[in-house]
């Protein structure tokens, strides 16, 4: 008998009597019963592979071969359209015993029942055709404006059609304030809580395949300008001293970046400079005299609104410098340093007056650095027993220090420069040598001590 994979199906003839009975058996098996003898006869078409229902996806290759084992000429059709050629898409190709169906590479168009035909019999299978999931016009950054509605796109192709869900920042996202629509996802009344990534999920289901595919989009909230810091952080007031420099800031958070401003006695010009990066901008003035101080506005606008700020510069005092800088500490990299405040007994400052900190500035000796653009570190902490430590250095340089005092309104003029050498590094390694080695003499001692003291 042909093998059991095979397609098939029995007709039986019993007298008169036509009987059609589907098996799975064989090919196709004739019965013909008649009074004195029963007469068996095969099929002669033959499909390889036999698989009834073929699965591919869209691009894929697939050949299957018709074999016809009597020499008769077959032909390939889809349902009961004409005869497949042998040029186009699919196209066949004849053999010596029958004819192959050749898919080069699979359409979606593609999908439906095949058979390979004689005059007499045939065999067919169904190809089922599968267009996996692909995200189409699915920007991965995309803008919304704050108070309107948007839709968050995630165009998603498949067949089967997927089935589509959202997450925000890992959460599902639930009605009224989301809602599934055509192409997307539509969220009412946009805030800046809106911000952030959504994950558009796609799942294709079906009794043959199963797939899912996920895309992260990113929202930015477009708003008008805003304050960034609380109420209570934010710099209203500002103080200087004549003769000095002073920064004013002004600050704005805005989507998209606000571009700012300075006025001062409803003046856009003003003698200064400003330096401007995104959500701050500074104003850099030079206290020349007493008309320096007063009101300034800083306006950030965008296409959605406009901050305005109103700074008042104050006049302050200058701080007095620093008393004495001393390094106490160096390594291949690193000056600590400690530093003697200046007399407050001598000079009477009100509290806002008061210093703040301290700035230590630095640069090689003989370097071509002016100390206007030289390197520097502020330390906002100040005690009696405080060491400010510079790091970052180059090992075995000589390094120029001075310092200055810091309060609201500036800065101080700055101590006499002090020069100081970072170790080399074979002497940093043998100072740590050094230092270990004399630890582990004091431990000794330390241990015959005791051990002595317990046998007296």
């Amino acid at each position: 008998m042909r093998p059991d994979s095979l397609n098939c199906a029995a007709k039986v003839k019993l007298q008169n009597d036509m009987i059609l009975l589907p098996t799975d058996k064989c090919c196709m098996l004739y019965l013909t019963v008649l009074a004195s003898f029963i007469d068996v006869t095969w099929c002669s078409v033959v499909l390889s592979p036999t698989v009834k229902d073929v699965v591919r996806y869209v691009n894929e290759s697939y050949i299957v071969t018709c074999i016809e084992d009597r020499m008769k000429p077959v032909r390939w059709m889809k349902g009961e359209r004409a005869a497949i050629g042998d040029k186009g898409h699919p196209h066949t190709t004849m053999l010596t015993l029958g004819a192959a169906l050749v898919f080069e590479r699979i359409l979606a168009d593609d999908r439906g029942q095949y058979s390979c035909r004689t005059d007499e019999d045939s065999a067919s299978f169904k190809l089922i055709v599968i267009s996996p999931i692909s995200f189409t016009e699915t920007p991965s950054v995309q803008t919304a404006e704050e108070h309107q509605a948007t839709i968050v796109k995630c165009a998603v192709r498949g067949d089967p059609k997927p089935k589509i869900l959202w997450k925000f920042e890992g959460k599902d996202v639930t009605p009224p304030k989301y809602s599934l629509v055509n192409g997307g996802l539509r969220i009412a009344n946009v805030t800046l809580n809106d911000k952030g990534t959504y994950t558009c999920r796609a799942y294709q289901v079906s009794q043959v395949t199963s797939m899912f595919e996920e895309k992260s989009i990113k929202l930015n909230v477009q708003h008008k300008p805003m304050h960034e810091k609380p109420v209570h952080v934010r710099a209203y007031q500002a103080y200087g001293y004549i003769g000095g420099e002073v920064n004013l800031t002004c600050e704005a958070v805005a989507e998209p970046a606000a571009n700012f401003t300075w006025f001062r006695q409803h003046k856009k010009t003003i003698p200064g400079r400003i330096i401007q990066i995104p959500h701050l901008s500074t104003l850099q003035l030079y206290v020349q005299n007493d008309s320096t101080f007063g009101d300034y506005l800083c306006k950030a606008t965008n296409k959605l609104g406009t901050l305005d700020q109103i700074i008042s510069l104050q006049k302050g005092v200058k701080p007095p410098k620093p008393q004495h800088i001393k390094v106490v500490d160096v390594s291949t990299d690193t000056l600590s340093i400690e530093l003697l405040g200046p007399d407050l007994n001598q000079t009477q400052l009100v509290k806002d007056m008061l210093p703040v900190g301290y700035r230590l500035q630095y640069r090689p000796t003989g370097s071509s650095t002016k100390w206007n653009d030289a390197a520097f570190r502020d330390f906002d902490d100040i005690g009696e027993d405080e060491k400010y430590v510079i790091t970052g250095l180059n090992h075995n340089t000589d390094y120029e220090i001075r310092a200055a005092t810091i309060n609201l309104a500036g800065i101080s003029d700055y101590t006499p420069i002090t020069v100081r050498r970072t170790l080399s590094l074979q002497a940093d390694s043998i100072s740590s040598i050094a230092m270990k080695t004399a630890s582990f003499h004091h431990q000794l001692a330390t241990v015959v001590i005791l051990y002595t003291m317990e046998h007296l």
